[in-house]
């Protein structure tokens, strides 16, 4: 059984490098790729993180100002008066 279950977390080529059973419910596995596998970091990326944040943090702030309407005076990209 633990050789089945093995084989089905860890198909050929993903090195298995720690495998838990933390609760009857819970396994806590942790795995590593080939390094061709690998996705290339993008150099991009944290402005990417940046721009997706802001847009959540407006769409929030689109929220507060329907609710005011009227009542509000003054709206930036963090807050609302």
């Amino acid at each position: 059984m633990p050789n089945e279950l093995y084989k089905f977390l860890a198909p050929t080529g993903v090195e298995l490098t720690n495998l838990a059973f933390t609760r009857d419910d819970v396994v806590w596995l942790s795995w590593k790729q080939p390094a061709e596998d690998c996705v290339p970091n993008l150099r991009h990326i944290r402005e990417f993180i940046g721009v997706s944040v802001t847009d959540g943090a407006g769409i929030h702030l689109y929220d507060y100002l329907e609710q005011l309407r009227e009542n509000a005076k003054y709206c930036c990209t963090d807050s609302v008066i």
